[in-house]
């Protein structure tokens, strides 16, 4: 699984939308369709849940939760979505 660690110093500012945007749903796919998100970091939900519009704030159950009910229960296809034209 492709990962991408956020150190101490790096902000979701610091790197180009569309590497958080690939990077995040490459994960989020793979974590859900081997039924591990909850194995998945705190940044590494954050940064899916920022990449879709979604509130990145609250406990890691509460990020887990937010995931799984935008992908629709859990479970999505075994390839990642293209990026929208406007992050390309």
């Amino acid at each position: 699984m492709t990962s991408i660690k956020l150190s101490s110093r790096a902000t979701h500012s610091s790197i180009p939308q569309a590497t958080l945007w690939w990077c995040a749903h490459t994960q989020v796919a793979a974590a859900a369709q081997s039924g591990t998100l909850a194995k998945l970091t705190i940044p590494e939900l954050k940064c899916y849940l920022k990449a879709e519009g979604l509130a990145i704030k609250g406990k890691k159950e509460e990020l887990v939760a937010r995931v799984q009910l935008q992908l629709g229960g859990g479970g999505v296809d075994a390839a990642a979505p293209a990026p929208p034209h406007a992050l390309v």
